[in-house]
């Protein structure tokens, strides 16, 4: 059972913008290679000092902790800023709550359930989902779980997905002894040089930074 807590938008499927703006001006049909130029902009990783890291996982002795890179919300409005200006994309969020669910040792608990779907004008329409148990501030992190994801479809941030993470040492404190590095493929230099030494060989949109990717939670 769910309570819709905002307006529905619709069906939340890949099709044209419903507007004709882009930074400011009328959005021309791009052509394919114009397309593919602004898909590989949102594709290139952020810089290294936008990425931070989380302990996501624990060892059962609580000595180690699995850590993986995320990067915060404002870093991907600030690349859809400057890539198409604020007025070049919109974003729009449904919002839906569980009914409180019993569990044992606490008390009812809700989940929430956030849709947020993003429009760039000259590319289209996506739309992503993130879900947090109700807890404080649990709408602000299903709100940055589904902005994420949804941008992930475009390519933007796509990248941290392919990042397997490291267990690291912590102190007594829960604390890590040290920050992991980042792979060099999954920053913007090594991007480059990748795509490069590919290019002489075959096109690859990726270069040598394509990897698997796996679902998990940003």
């Amino acid at each position: 059972m769910t309570s819709q807590l905002t307006e529905a938008h619709g069906e939340m499927t890949p099709r044209p913008p419903p507007h004709d703006s882009w930074g400011g001006l009328r959005a021309q049909p791009l052509t394919k290679e114009k397309f593919e130029e602004v898909l590989r902009a949102l594709e290139i990783p952020f810089d290294a000092n936008l990425v931070q890291w989380r302990i996501t996982e624990w060892s059962e002795d609580g000595t180690r902790g699995l850590m993986m890179p995320y990067a915060d919300p404002r870093a991907y409005s600030d690349r859809l800023n400057s890539r198409f200006t604020p007025s070049g994309w919109t974003r729009r969020y449904t919002v839906q709550a569980s009914a409180p669910v019993q569990r044992s040792r606490r008390g009812p608990a809700a989940k929430i359930l956030v849709t947020c779907e993003v429009t760039i004008a000259c590319i289209g329409t996506n739309s992503g989902t993130g879900e947090e148990s109700d807890r404080e501030n649990a709408l602000t992190g299903a709100e940055a779980q589904a902005f994420k994801r949804v941008l992930a479809c475009f390519g933007l941030g796509r990248y941290l997905y392919d990042i397997d993470g490291e267990w690291i040492e912590l102190d007594q404190h829960g604390v890590p002894k040290k920050i992991p590095k980042l792979p060099r493929w999954a920053t913007p230099e090594g991007m480059a040089c990748g795509a490069a030494a590919e290019a002489s060989k075959k096109p690859s949109r990726f270069g040598s930074c394509q990897r698997t990717r796996r679902q998990r939670s940003l």
